[in-house]
């Protein structure tokens, strides 16, 4: 059994919260455990986090050696080839506000980003908890820290751009973090950042079975209204906000076989179903770019507020 703590709200410090949902792990592809764990949402300020969760000891269990597997099959291919488009969308991003200049890519994993952003003149350092990541980055990159960002000890004003990819559903204390990000981020310099939004669509369409809820690796769970809080909280000024429709590889179909998971379909059937599914995958990845919901996946600009 996963030793869990109670923790208060992120955002407004309280501990009133309603249950939202209870998960099983079962959906995990790690198989890590059967625990139920609580999707809650605080009733003062409406962030969404997992409470109680496993303690920073018990956390790294879920993150086992094979999240960061290398292992090459067909389908890992496809998803790379995704992964890749995606990869220059997020430089795209970058160099529309910066050009050049020094960045930070926290939680950097295998260093693939800052690789790219290397190619394209940037002095580029990485920071990344896992040391097995950080071994794969090191191999090719310098400036890769296994360690938390504020035992980095990085000067004041050091950098022009600081980017987390997926980064901060995980922190399991995201003020220390974004206060030491604001230290560090120079005063014309900007901040990305992408995360799940726990307010679109599909998470209201799949619930539990959605592919971003990722529990309890996922420990906080991001709307515009609360990301713009935790950021405006630390002096933050967001200029602009974006959404990804299905922006993840396969999230919709993984939501859906977890949906399938849950009903017990059989095998057969199951296998008929999600070949159906990938064909309207294909059709709704197109349409995503035209329909008027707000996508999975929240982009968000900010500058340090002056």
């Amino acid at each position: 059994m996963t030793e869990l703590e109670y923790v208060g709200c992120a955002l407004c410090g309280g501990n009133n919260t309603e249950l939202v949902i209870k998960v099983y792990n079962t959906h995990d592809a790690y198989s890590i455990t059967n625990q139920s764990f609580n999707l809650v949402k605080c009733r003062n300020c409406g962030l969404l986090y997992i409470n109680p969760r496993p303690t920073k000891e018990e956390i790294s269990r879920f993150y086992p050696e094979k999240y960061y597997s290398v292992k090459i099959t067909f389908l890992t291919k496809i998803i790379n080839l995704i992964n890749y488009f995606l990869k220059l969308a997020q430089i795209r991003r970058v160099i529309k506000y910066k050009k050049q200049g020094r960045l930070l890519d926290l939680g950097c994993g295998v260093g693939e980003f800052l690789g790219e952003m290397k190619r394209r003149g940037f002095e580029v350092y990485g920071v990344d908890p896992s040391s097995q990541a950080c071994k794969l980055a090191q191999g090719r990159l310098k400036n890769i820290f296994n360690t938390e960002l504020e035992e980095c000890h990085f000067p004041d004003n050091y950098f022009d751009v600081v980017t987390l990819w997926h980064v901060l559903e995980h922190l399991p204390n995201p003020n220390i973090t974004l206060k030491e990000i604001h230290r560090v981020l120079k005063k014309d310099g900007i901040l990305i950042l992408e995360t799940p939004n726990i307010d679109s669509l599909l998470f209201k369409i799949f619930k539990k079975n959605w592919f971003h809820l990722d529990i309890p690796r996922h420990l906080y769970h991001w709307s515009s209204k609360t990301i713009r809080g935790i950021l405006n909280k630390h002096k933050f000024r967001v200029f602009k906000i974006s959404y990804f429709s299905l922006g993840f590889p396969l999230s919709l179909f993984h939501s859906f076989s977890n949906l399938l998971n849950d009903h017990e379909i059989r095998s057969l059937f199951r296998q008929l179903i999600l070949m159906v599914f990938s064909l309207l995958l294909i059709i709704l990845t197109i349409l995503s770019r035209i329909l008027p919901f707000k996508g999975e996946i929240l982009i968000v600009y900010v500058r340090v507020e002056i």
